[in-house]
């Protein structure tokens, strides 16, 4: 933040240097968390207030609204509002417009205005896991087993200076489609190929610009006939029964899925992409899980 005083000039101070707002797509229609940001400016002594102006000096970066006026002893607390209307350019890492307070021409004082917006991201695959259900269905006389192999991803999302998004976005909902998908075996998996949010069994949002992505293969089965006792259920669970020379689904069934996945962040579609590969690998529940996932 920036001061300055003098003779006929009051002394006005910013409560922040600089100020990163966010900013939609043009033309996405989607909703976002507000992507504004607040500055406070103090203006003191009071009765010289009046001779004060505000301004942005690169009107086309950023518009301003005053909200509200308070008066704190012998000074006056006015709060703004900060609008981003364009991204800065990727070669103004500081910026390339200001909020500034004047008198008489004079820069009393000045706040940096940045426009991010999301641009690029890093993967970062966990280890695999690996869970058996099983429901028993008394009127049909059928039991269905069923497998689900998951590995969670991780996503840093960085801005046009490569830098982790700021916080100004978060819980804005991250979007996912996946282009020239493959399919080899007969797995579930979740590889969209239209547009949709990514949201997880866990409801992980968009946080400091990090979002975590799930992928997974699972593999369901009905044996008719099949009934098993609550502890025998409680052992499949537990990948320590075998029923048909299987303790899990997908053992014995190996394949996958390929695609490559694009994101989007408030209608901004990431400049790289990931080839998302999952595949079974058709061994014993484990350890190790049959299943391995890799996002290059």
């Amino acid at each position: 933040m920036s001061e300055s005083g003098s003779k006929n000039c009051p002394k006005v101070t910013f409560d922040n240097s600089t100020l990163r707002v966010g900013l939609k797509a043009p033309g996405w229609t989607g909703t976002v968390p507000d992507l504004t940001k607040k500055i406070v400016a103090t203006v003191t002594p009071k009765s010289k207030l009046s001779k004060v102006s505000f301004s942005i000096d690169n009107s086309a970066r950023a518009s301003y609204t005053k909200d509200n006026e308070e008066e704190v002893g012998d000074s006056v607390k006015i709060t703004f509002t900060i609008t981003g209307l364009a991204a800065t350019p990727d070669g103004q890492p500081t910026g390339d417009a200001s909020f500034q307070a004047k008198c008489s021409g004079k820069v009393l004082a000045s706040c940096k205005i940045l426009v991010v917006v999301p641009r690029s991201q890093t993967h970062a695959v966990a280890a695999p896991t690996i869970a058996n259900t099983c429901f028993v269905s008394t009127l049909f006389g059928f039991t269905q087993l069923s497998t689900k192999c998951t590995a969670i991803v991780t996503i840093t999302i960085k801005d046009q200076f490569n830098v982790v998004l700021d916080p100004i976005y978060d819980n804005t909902p991250v979007d996912e489609i996946f282009i020239n998908t493959t399919q080899n075996g007969f797995f579930y998996g979740n590889l969209t190929t239209v547009w949709v949010t990514i949201n997880i069994p866990t409801g992980d949002v968009l946080t400091a610009g990090v979002k975590l992505d799930e992928t997974f293969l699972g593999r369901m089965i009905q044996i008719q006939g099949l009934t098993l006792t609550p502890a025998q259920q409680a052992s499949w669970n537990a990948g320590t029964l075998t029923i048909g020379g299987i303790d899990n689904t997908m053992q014995g069934k190996a394949g996958g899925v390929t695609g490559t996945q694009k994101i989007r962040v408030a209608g901004w579609e990431l400049t790289n992409t990931y080839d998302r590969n999952m595949q079974a690998t058709g061994g014993a529940y484990g350890p190790p899980v049959p299943y391995t996932a890799t996002d290059t």
